[in-house]
This record gives structure tokens, C-alpha cells and sequence, in this order.
């Protein structure tokens, strides 16, 4: 008997596939419940683990948007809640400085790239702060991106510590570079004292004997018995023998054996009347004079006769820088340095200067780029020598135009 045209065996056929449909269903159903339940487990690890992280971290989408930050993001952006940053973009949270970078690390993060961004921000307080960034890819199980995650750790406190571990080696270097120059000018000191005692002591003993043959020289050159051709030889002896004293006397000097006799003076008259000794021997050798002294420039305390032994030693030198003749240019004037008064003395001349690798040197004792013979190299450092002794300070520097220029500070005192 057939039952609606169906055979017993359809019908138990059609029963047994509904069942079986029925089983993969709830299987379906079961394994969709776990997938959710591992899903909620995995949000919920990931909230507990943003949540006691020190970091700052945000998830956003491939789009840029913000979908989830923990309670740090909201702190560090200075935010109520997570609620204002939730559904807007991450870069406008930024410098606009620092933006453009974070968009081209973004979407190299869309391409399975990771990046990493150093940058500041200003807190509301006006306070600098220093980021570390990382931005990561997050992937499903295709490998396909689908989301980032956005961490960035505060390092403001690491970033002062650097900077103050900076500050204090510099201020390290400086003191081991400042003890480096003291220990050189002690072992300077040390040799130019022990220098000034060994030529004190030649210089004295040159000089007594020195002089008996000078006046023996002078009496035998008068002497009018002495045949014209000898006495000639003795004035060369004699003019020889006074180019020894002058040495001997510039090693006195430099030795520092008189004190410095300092009265009231004028250096304007002073200048006119050394320059005054050179004016014929300048004019000779066709060197002009320009003079310019400060009208009412007030008195110095100082020895008249060392402030014209330096101010004759320059004014020699600039001669000889000028064999063939120039311009020699002499001014004064009151200036003001560190709070005191000076009076100033420019010497310069239109030579061809000094070579720079002798500006150095120039007040060395000895140091000389005279020919052998014609130069003790005393000068500058006996010029320099009176001048630090009077409080004051000599440099020579290279004019622009050509040339050279020394200048003299002398301190000034009220009288």
C-alpha cells in the first residue's frame, strides 16, 4: 500500500536526513559558541592586559579610528574618558608637526609593516613630553591585516636623565679641560720663574764686565794717539758691546726686576712723546702717521718709563712691518669691558700682517720671525709682562684691509 505516492523506505530515507541535518546544525551551533566564547576570552585578555600596562595603547582600524584604548590613553591625552576618544581618529590628537610621519607609518602598517616614531608633546601645564612609539599590524587567521595596535610608552623621565647625564659630562669635560690649563700654565709659571732667575743672574753678570770694556773701548776710541783705522774698529766694538747691554737689559726686564714706580700720567703725552722719539726715522722711510687720541681721556697709574718701553716696542715693530713705507695709525679711547673703564690703544699698521699660525706664539718668550741677529724675541713678552703687571691686557689680531693691529687695555682707576 502506498501512502501519497511515497514508499515506506522514502520516508525513513527523508527522516534519517533531517536528523542528520538537525546534528550538523547543533554541531554548527556549538562550534559558533565557542568561536564567541573564545572570542569574549580573547577581548577580555586583551582588556586586562592594555589595562595594566604602563603603556599608552589604542586599537584602531584600518581606517585610523580609534575602536579601543585603555585607561592610560585617556590619562595621558589628558581625556574624561574612553568614550572621547573612542570612534574619532588618532592623528589629529597630534602635533601637526609629528603628523605627517604618522600617516606614513600607518599605512605602511596596513601593508604588514611595523613602525616605530620618537616624538614630544606639551602637557596642558605647559610641561615637555617625550614618546617612544610603536604601531603593529594585528592579522586574522588568513594573515590578512585587520586591525592595528597603537602603543606609546612615556619617556620624559628617561629623556632628563639623558640630558642631565649630558649636562654633567660636559660640565666634567669642562672642569678636566680647566684643570688641564691650570696644570699647564702652573708648569708655564714654574719654568718662566726659574727662567727670570737664570737670566737675572746672566744679565748681571754680563753687565759688569760688560761694561769696564766699554769704557775701555770709548777711552782707547778719544784717545787721540789711536791710529784712525784701529779707533774705527773700536766704535764697531763699541756699538757691539751696546747692543749686548740692550740684550741684557731686555732679559732685566723680563726677568721683572724693578717694580713698577706707578705715578698719575698722561698716555696721550706719553704716546706723542714716544712716537715723537721715531718721527725723523719714520719719515725716512716714508711711513705717514695718522693719530687719533681721545679728547679728556683721564690719568693712569703707571710707570711712565714701562708704558713707554711697550709703546716703543710696537711702534718699532709696525716700522719694521712696513720696509717700504705705509701708514701707521695710533688712537686711544675709554672703553668698557665687565663692568670696569679701560683705556685703549690701538697700534696698527698696513703691512702684510701676521702669518696665523704666529698669532700664537707672538708673545712667547724668544719667539721671534726676525732674522738671527736682529731680534731677541723679548719684546712682546716684556710688552705683555708690563702690561698684566699694570692690570691689563695686550692681543695682536690681522686687519680685514691687510695688515696688523695690537691693542693695549690698561685699567683705570679714579684719581
Amino acid at each position: 500500500m502506498e501512502d501519497h505516492g511515497k514508499t515506506k523506505e522514502q520516508l525513513i530515507n527523508e527522516l534519517v536526513g533531517a536528523r542528520s541535518r538537525i546534528a550538523e546544525l547543533e554541531a554548527a551551533e556549538t562550534e559558533h559558541q565557542e568561536a564567541e566564547e573564545a572570542l569574549r576570552t580573547s577581548e577580555e585578555r586583551y582588556r586586562t592586559l592594555a589595562e595594566s600596562s604602563p603603556d599608552c595603547i589604542k586599537l584602531l582600524d584600518l581606517e585610523g579610528t580609534i575602536i579601543e584604548c585603555n585607561t592610560v590613553a585617556v590619562q595621558c591625552f589628558e581625556q574624561k574618558s574612553k568614550e572621547d576618544f573612542i570612534g574619532k581618529k588618532l592623528i589629529p590628537f597630534f602635533p601637526e608637526e609629528y603628523q605627517p610621519d604618522l600617516v606614513e607609518a600607518i599605512d605602511g602598517v596596513r601593508q604588514g609593516q611595523e613602525a616605530r616614531i620618537q616624538l614630544q608633546t606639551r602637557a596642558s601645564t605647559g610641561a615637555l613630553m617625550y614618546w617612544d612609539i610603536t604601531i603593529n599590524p594585528i592579522r586574522d587567521e588568513a594573515d590578512q591585516v585587520i586591525s592595528i595596535l597603537f602603543a606609546g610608552r612615556d619617556i620624559t623621565e628617561r629623556k632628563r636623565s639623558e640630558e642631565e647625564l649630558r649636562e654633567r659630562h660636559e660640565e666634567l669635560k669642562q672642569s678636566y679641560d680647566a684643570l688641564e690649563r691650570a696644570q699647564a700654565s702652573i708648569v708655564a709659571a714654574e719654568k718662566l720663574a726659574a727662567l727670570g732667575r737664570l737670566t737675572a743672574g746672566v744679565s748681571h753678570e754680563i753687565l759688569n764686565p760688560l761694561n769696564i770694556i766699554t769704557m775701555s773701548l770709548q777711552l782707547m776710541t778719544s784717545d787721540p794717539e789711536t791710529p784712525p783705522e784701529i779707533a774705527r774698529q773700536f766704535r764697531i766694538l763699541d756699538e757691539q758691546a751696546d747692543r749686548i747691554v740692550k740684550i741684557a737689559q731686555d732679559l732685566l726686564y723680563f726677568a721683572r726686576q724693578r717694580k713698577p714706580e706707578r705715578l698719575w700720567l698722561d698716555f696721550n703725552e706719553t704716546l706723542q712723546r714716544t712716537l715723537g722719539l721715531l718721527a725723523r726715522d719714520l719719515h725716512l722711510q716714508n711711513i705717514a702717521v695718522e693719530l687719533t687720541l681721545a679728547e679728556g681721556l683721564p690719568p693712569l697709574l703707571a710707570d711712565q718709563d714701562q708704558l713707554q718701553q711697550v709703546v716703543l716696542n710696537l711702534l718699532t715693530n709696525a716700522q719694521d712691518a712696513m720696509p717700504d713705507g705705509g701708514l701707521l695709525i695710533l688712537s686711544t679711547e675709554v672703553v668698557e669691558a665687565d663692568g670696569q673703564r679701560f683705556a685703549e690703544l690701538r697700534v696698527e699698521d698696513t703691512g702684510e700682517g701676521i702669518a696665523p699660525e704666529h698669532l700664537e706664539n707672538l708673545f712667547d718668550p724668544f719667539f721671534t720671525t726676525k732674522p738671527v741677529g736682529e731680534g731677541t724675541g723679548l719684546g712682546l713678552s716684556i710688552c705683555q709682562g708690563i702690561v698684566e703687571a699694570h692690570g691689563g691686557s695686550i692681543r695682536a689680531e690681522n686687519l680685514p684691509e691687510g695688515g696688523a693691529a695690537f691693542v693695549i687695555r690698561l685699567g683705570m682707576e679714579e684719581g
